[in-house]
């Protein structure tokens, strides 16, 4: 019997499954490479028409946003099994998305460029508008005229709002640079302003990034990649859980809860 049943054969298949990376994302072209690195299984079950057993797969996976990464090298043959009593059918996968800082800057943009606020009966307009980073924070530089002749700084840390489904602003801070020493007694005024909107306004939505991930992985979970190999899975919650910087832009660290078989047909 143990000669007949050739494990290796539907690990190696199910291993080299995930040779190719998933697009999770087309919008915003984010795609989700898995390399497998260790294969469990569970004792067999003897029934008087099958046999039953599962295979477990330890997983590295990374996110790439942009072209194709390339695909993994196909194994020939899988690591030496685990011997383990279950396989637990639901996991979490951490992956990120990245918004680079001319997304950014074109949300703000399209929020704020050529609108005018009052301010003590007259109206302040923002001219210009750029986000950018400086350590930790994201920097808003806004160019205004009108009450206020000058460029005001607001930085803030990014976090997700889990009620707005967006990426906001919290601590932040206000510096207003101005040549006009009169218009330097209107600060408290403007800051007040402009800081209110750009906490209230100011936000990058990630409600179409999780519903297309989510729809995107649903798909992939559920294909017949081979004859006699395919995935059924679902995918229970997936929202932001951390953000942080990085040199180019804003980097959201995803948790994704599902679950995952890989169904094996032809022993």
């Amino acid at each position: 019997m143990a000669s007949q049943l050739n494990f290796q054969q539907y690990a190696i298949t199910a291993w080299n499954a995930f040779a190719n990376p998933f697009n999770i994302s087309e919008d915003f072209k984010t795609w989700l490479k898995i390399t497998p690195v260790g294969v469990h299984i569970t004792p067999l079950k003897f029934y008087a028409n099958q046999i039953n057993t599962s295979l477990g797969i330890d997983i590295f996976s990374e996110t790439y946003t942009g072209n194709r990464p390339e695909s993994s090298e196909p194994v020939r043959t899988a690591s030496d099994f685990g011997f383990v009593s279950s396989v637990a059918d639901q996991f979490l996968l951490q992956t990120t998305a990245n918004v680079p800082f001319t997304e950014a800057t074109n949300i703000a943009r399209n929020m704020f460029l050529g609108k005018e606020y009052e301010i003590r009966g007259s109206s302040v307009k923002i001219k210009d508008i750029k986000v950018y980073g400086i350590d930790d924070r994201v920097m808003i530089e806004a160019e205004t005229e009108g009450y206020v002749n000058g460029t005001a700084f607001i930085s803030g840390i990014p976090v997700y709002d889990d009620i707005k489904k967006k990426i906001v602003l919290s601590d932040t801070k206000f510096k207003l640079k101005t040549s006009n020493i009169l218009q330097k007694t209107a600060t408290l005024l403007f800051r007040g302003r402009i800081v209110k909107m750009i906490e209230e306004e100011y936000g990058i939505p990630t409600q179409d990034l999780e519903n297309s991930s989510k729809k995107s992985i649903d798909e992939t979970f559920n294909k017949e990649y081979y004859k006699g190999l395919k995935m059924s899975g679902k995918v229970f919650n997936l929202k932001p859980s951390k953000i942080f910087m990085n040199p180019s832009g804003i980097t959201a660290l995803i948790d994704i809860n599902a679950t995952l078989k890989l169904m094996l047909n032809g022993l």
